[in-house]
This record gives structure tokens, sequence and C-alpha cells, in this order.
């Protein structure tokens, strides 16, 4: 038997809120979006990293790795900065809430967890992002809606709900179903248990 496992940083639910608000801008502005596959307000969270498919003999040893990990990587914070078309407008199959602040403190995770789970170094750079929807085919995005969205963030009078403070990692198990996909999670590890 196999797990469908990924790393991520939950968010608390006033900024799951806030994100699932900008998708629904989105669509409201660009119409033929509202019947893309939107990402549930429950399940928004910040993609460390993917795993895939982990038998579950193996499971403990990554725990163990996820676990030592994390406690090398003091707590650090984020910021949601604002909305992006994946890859590009034009043909867009995806669209991401981007992330700013200690970016580098996520990246150095990200690598520390992927080289602790025997994974190869990707070749491009590592974006930290929420995933907010999935084309089921590549379509156009219009600029409006990526404007509208982005305002949803300044324009809520929420802007502590955009800050993200980071102090655990989440691993997931993801299970595909037809209604959307179900996440549970494994194993939380508080991070910067051994700084200090």
């Amino acid at each position: 038997m196999h797990s469908r496992v990924f790393l991520a940083i939950e968010l608390s639910p006033a900024t799951r809120d806030l994100v699932a608000a900008t998708g629904v801008a989105l669509a409201a502005t660009d119409p033929p979006w509202v019947g893309e596959k939107s990402v549930a307000a429950g399940l928004l969270h910040v993609t460390l990293l993917f795993i895939g498919a982990v038998p579950e003999a193996h499971l403990p040893d990554l725990l163990l790795h996820v676990r030592a990990s994390a406690a090398r990587t003091p707590p650090f914070r984020l910021r949601i900065s604002g909305i992006r078309a994946i890859p590009e407008m034009r043909r867009a199959s995806m669209v991401w809430a981007t992330l700013d602040g200690e970016v580098q403190s996520a990246a150095s995770l990200a690598a520390d967890l992927r080289r602790a789970a025997g994974l190869p170094v990707p070749d491009g750079p590592f974006r930290l992002h929420i995933t907010l929807v999935r084309a089921r085919h590549p379509r156009s995005l219009r600029a409006d809606a990526i404007t509208r969205a982005t305002a949803v963030l300044s324009d809520s009078g929420r802007d502590p709900d955009r800050f993200v403070s980071v102090r655990f990692v989440t691993v997931f198990s993801s299970k595909l179903r037809s209604d959307g996909p179900e996440y549970r999670s494994l194993a939380r590890y508080e991070l910067g248990t051994a700084v200090g």
C-alpha cells in the first residue's frame, strides 16, 4: 500500500478565508473560470514539497527525517503578496497566491526536506505559493481578474490575515476523489526545537 505524500505549511482559518475570497473575486471577474477546479477553503495550504507515492513501510523513516529537518529550522514569517497566473495569462493552467517575507527560510526548509526524502534537487527556482484553482485545460485569464483578486488582499481591511507565522510543518497524505482531493494529516512537527 502506498500513500501520496506532501509536506505543507497550514494556514489559519482567517487566512484561508481571505485567500478563498481572492478566488471568488477572480471567478466573478472572469466567469469562464467559475467551472474550473477551485481548491476548497479548508484545503488551502502552502506546499513545501510534493513527494508522491510512499510505501507504508517507508513512512516511519520519512517522518523521522522530516521531524529532524523541522527541528533544525527556526520559525519564520511569510506574507501573502499577490495573485499570479501560471505559467502565463494567455494560457494559464493554474492560479496561485504568491508569498513574500522570509521566503529564503522556506526555501531552505524545502531543500532540507527534499534531501531528507532522498529526492533530487529540481532544475528551476523554488516558488512558494498557494494553489487557488487548476484549469482543466490551459486557458486565458483576464488581467482585470488578477487585479481584482489582488485588490481583495489589500482592500479587505484584514491585513493581519495576510501574514503567516510558520511554526510547524505538516505531513499530509492525499487521496484523489471524484469530488476533489481528500487530505489527511499524518504528522505535524514544530520548527526550531533543536535551535538555540
